[in-house]
């Protein structure tokens, strides 16, 4: 996993230099540790929601929404990337029931849409969201958007939505205060762009 980001322009029919038992016991671990992760981060979700709605907690609630976004998130990131290793790994011979690249496709856009969501909902700050969503999406209820609302936002314009944000940032010479919030997870914003552009071509 640690190599992810030095192969996130790697097809997943890339032929491996060694198909060797050591090899295939180290692809069988990551492929289930992939899995595991998945699993994790959805139960861990789940388990927010219900800290969430308990009402001994209602004053860290939006710290828990902030968890529930991305660890959502999270999960479909590593289901994602664990999709592609075991199609690289069936392109080798090492594995098996390899996603298509439409389904890879798929499995990286529901992680973008998520990492993206969780970043326009938690990570910026409101004043600029004030000036920024309502500019770049109008809802078709006419409401204004705002975090609050983005749940009724079709994911296709959360792009515009950040590079609207992104550019609203580097307006106030503030990119730096986007990008310490969003630490966390901006490598995996960028892989799951690097993939889907590689499942592209």
């Amino acid at each position: 996993m640690a190599l992810e980001p030095l192969t996130a322009i790697v097809p997943p029919n890339t032929k491996m230099p060694a198909t060797d038992e050591k090899i295939r016991r180290a692809v069988a671990e990551a492929i289930f540790g992939y899995r595991r992760a998945s699993s994790v981060a959805a139960l861990a979700s789940k388990d927010f929601e219900q800290h969430a709605h308990n009402e001994a907690f209602a004053e860290n609630s939006y710290t828990y929404v902030y968890h529930i976004d991305t660890a959502k998130a999270l999960s479909a990131m590593a289901a994602a990337d664990g999709a592609y290793f075991n199609a690289m790994a069936a392109a080798n011979g090492l594995s098996s029931n390899p996603a298509s690249s439409a389904e890879l496709t798929a499995l990286y856009q529901k992680a973008l849409d998520l990492y993206y969501f969780a970043m326009l909902r938690n990570d910026v700050d409101d004043e600029t969201a004030a000036a920024v969503y309502p500019r770049a999406v109008q809802l078709p209820s006419g409401q204004v958007l705002n975090k609050a609302r983005l749940v009724q936002v079709d994911p296709k314009f959360y792009p515009a939505i950040y590079e609207a944000t992104v550019a609203e940032y580097r307006r106030k010479g503030r990119m730096h205060a986007l990008e310490d919030s969003t630490s966390e997870y901006s490598a995996y914003l960028e892989r799951a762009r690097q993939r889907l552009a590689t499942l592209k071509r």
